[in-house]
């Protein structure tokens, strides 16, 4: 709520009458100190005066004022001075155009008020149902996230390779729903610590002994969680496939680099293992898997794509445009 939308309200019935009075005996003084320059102008710099009078301290000294300037008008800046002389046509039509387009101006700005009250009234209850509405969701998230950990400590490591890959996932989601943050602009998740904390999921679950490390890069704004959720579902498949196929030693390094440049995010997943070596490894599920998650990821916009290659290593790259960035409106 603006400062003179509260004065208006706030003060004292008799300190609004006396505060119009003083604003209109300031711009008495200043009429009659340009009477000579504007003779024929009696109501000039009233008008303002009054509109200001009429924001701040609403209809009653507003009315007041026009009072008050009607009657000086026509003692002191109409022909015939010191007399209260309005008999002439001409000078009784002035002062009733005064009249009348005040008249219009006190009651413009009364509704302008009204308005604004509404208005301020409106966004309050808004603002009001919009924290409720934040603590409920933030309250769901927590409690999703609760549950994914539950389930994932109710499956140990270990015990069968497909139950491993779903434990895996769930990490994901719930490494996803714990750095959730809800914005006004929507869901949001910090890229840096999302991937970073995912990274570390990672290697304590895919790679605990630590003969193969990860490693993790990141510079791209914050992710919706969409992305989240698919970029690292897409990052969990990647390095798995690594883990399994790229290092026959059992030692490497894996790298994963996301990256944001001229509008658009790309993830990298490499390993610095022997790659394809000209022979197709595996089933291909967890390429088949990868491609559909890149689509389920990029469908709703042009210009995705992921692709793997398996020279001097093992790479599979995803670029895709980055989400548009919302224009906030501020409130005054």
């Amino acid at each position: 709520m603006s400062v003179a939308f509260a004065t208006r309200h706030s003060s004292p019935a008799l300190l609004r009458y006396l505060s119009g009075l003083a604003v209109w005996l300031i711009s008495f003084a200043l009429r009659l100190l340009i009477q000579p320059l504007t003779p024929y102008s009696p109501h000039i710099l009233f008008i303002p005066s009054l509109m200001l009078v009429a924001w701040l301290w609403g209809t009653g000294p507003a009315l007041l004022f026009l009072a008050t300037t009607t009657i000086a008008a026509s003692i002191y800046f109409i022909p015939r001075l010191e007399e209260f002389h309005l008999t002439d046509p001409t000078e009784l039509t002035t002062s009733l155009q005064f009249i009348f387009v005040a008249g219009a101006v006190i009651l413009i700005i009364d509704r302008l008020v009204a308005a604004r009250r509404d208005l301020d009234r409106e966004l309050k209850s808004t603002q009001q149902l919009s924290a409720q509405r934040q603590t409920l969701l933030e309250e769901i998230n927590h409690r999703v996230k609760n549950h994914l950990q539950a389930i994932i400590a109710l499956t140990p490591a270990g015990l069968d390779d497909r139950i491993d890959q779903i434990r895996v996932r769930m990490l994901v989601l719930a490494r996803a729903y714990d750095k959730l943050s809800l914005k006004a602009e929507g869901p949001k998740v910090d890229a840096e610590t999302f991937l970073a904390g995912l990274t570390r999921d990672f290697q304590e679950s895919l790679a605990p002994n630590g003969a193969v490390t990860l490693n993790c890069s990141v510079t791209c704004r914050p992710l919706t969680s969409k992305e989240a959720v698919y970029l690292g579902l897409i990052a969990n498949e990647a390095v798995s496939n690594s883990l399994k196929y790229a290092f026959p030693d059992g030692h490497g390094q894996i790298e994963i680099t996301l990256h944001e440049h001229d509008g658009k995010r790309t993830l990298v997943v490499r390993d610095n293992g022997e790659g394809d070596a000209g022979t197709i490894k595996g089933t291909g599920q967890g390429r088949r898997l990868m491609s559909r998650l890149a689509q389920d990821l990029c469908g709703e916009v042009r210009g995705g794509e992921i692709r793997a290659e398996g020279h001097d290593g093992y790479r599979v790259t995803l670029t895709y445009p980055a989400p548009a960035q919302p224009r906030l409106l501020e409130a005054s």
